[in-house]
């Protein structure tokens, strides 16, 4: 899943330790293929690193959860059903990873639309992470010094731009989709491509308004269980 959608399965925590680890394995991942965060409880790890880490946990069972939702698999073959009418110019290959990325953006646009105070609250726990207390729990984790620095200046350009804001505009939010296409796959979607993409957004998200806010309450109720039952 997207940031948003990861914050708010997770129930909202106000804690901002907590807050950044659900976003944590991404961000990392983003910098280096060769590092995990592990998926793991580490009794050793400081109370104030045991909330960085519980963030991360949360976000793997939830990736977990929702790949194996049905609501992921019915709406990743429905974009790609909508895709077959675009006459795409140059888009061709990896729509599969495509179609992935564009649903789970399409989660945090409809959160944005539909609750507005999500995001809001979201940035403002997001702002108060203490850079020190970061350090201790990546030191911990064994991440290297560079890659961790790395992460925490992309954090730190997450909360300034309020990328996610963007969302609400689709052409901004097909630039998006297309900044994750090129950095992954090193091509570029054309203009007209991008067009077509944009057009595509109104079928895949009438589709979705049916049954995204069921993906969320089951979602919300497992994790509550499964940290009920771990923690």
């Amino acid at each position: 899943m997207n940031y948003l959608s990861h914050y708010y399965v997770a129930d909202c925590p106000s804690n901002a330790n907590y807050t950044f680890g659900l976003l944590l394995p991404d961000f990392v991942r983003k910098q280096t293929a060769k590092f995990r965060l592990p998926n793991e409880k580490i009794p050793t790890l400081s109370a104030n690193s045991q909330l960085f880490h519980q963030g991360v946990l949360c976000h793997y069972k939830a990736d977990e959860l929702f790949h194996q939702s049905d609501f992921f698999k019915k709406h990743l073959a429905n974009i790609q059903q909508v895709w077959k009418s675009c006459e795409f110019e140059q888009l061709h290959k990896y729509k599969f990873f495509l179609a992935h990325v564009l649903l789970e953006m399409m989660l945090d646009r409809l959160l944005l639309q539909t609750k507005p105070t999500v995001c809001k609250r979201f940035y403002q726990h997001l702002a108060n992470i203490e850079k020190k207390e970061y350090n201790k729990y990546v030191s911990a984790m064994r991440l290297s010094k560079g890659v961790a620095e790395k992460v925490f200046f992309d954090y730190e350009q997450f909360i300034k731009k309020r990328y996610l804001m963007k969302y609400l505009d689709k052409e901004k939010l097909i630039n998006g989709l297309n900044y994750v296409y090129e950095r992954v796959t090193h091509l570029n979607i054309s203009y007209k491509d991008k067009c077509e993409l944009i057009s595509s957004l109104v079928y895949i998200e009438e589709a979705m308004q049916a049954d995204y806010q069921k993906l969320y309450f089951d979602l919300k109720n497992e994790l509550s269980i499964f940290f009920m039952t771990n923690f």
